[in-house]
């Protein structure tokens, strides 16, 4: 349990960087590119998600290694991280908020998804080792 404990405050630390990269680049692609906001903050969720895996491999979890087994469970875990963020982000936008507000509540319930997921399955220590 203590184990878990500590990787959950690296993950929310790793999590503040992961998410300022988010919330950076969204802003930039809404406000100076004028993308629209939902498809901003998929690509803003695909640039946040390689610093994601750098630094939950090398510091949450602490096992940089196995990638060929590691990155394709990322992979997955993200993609489904991906849906999820847009898929609230958009239901959020939606109901009239303004698009930050729907990003925090988008980073949210990925945040908690993100950490189980990876824990659990990409970089799950393997049976035996």
């Amino acid at each position: 349990m203590v184990k878990v404990a500590a990787q959950f405050l690296r993950f929310v630390v790793v999590g503040g960087i992961v998410t300022a990269t988010h919330f950076a680049v969204l802003i930039i692609l809404v406000e100076m590119g004028h993308w629209q906001a939902v498809v901003a903050t998929a690509a803003a969720f695909l640039v946040a998600v390689s610093v994601s895996y750098a630094l939950n491999g090398l510091w949450t979890f602490r096992m940089w290694d196995r990638h060929r087994q590691r990155a394709p469970r990322f992979l997955a875990v993200s993609l489904i991280g991906l849906g999820l963020n847009t898929g609230v982000f958009w239901v959020v936008l939606s109901l009239g908020a303004v698009y930050l507000l729907a990003q925090v509540a988008a980073s949210a319930v990925v945040m908690f998804w993100n950490f189980e997921a990876n824990r659990r399955f990409t970089f799950a220590t393997p049976h035996g080792a």
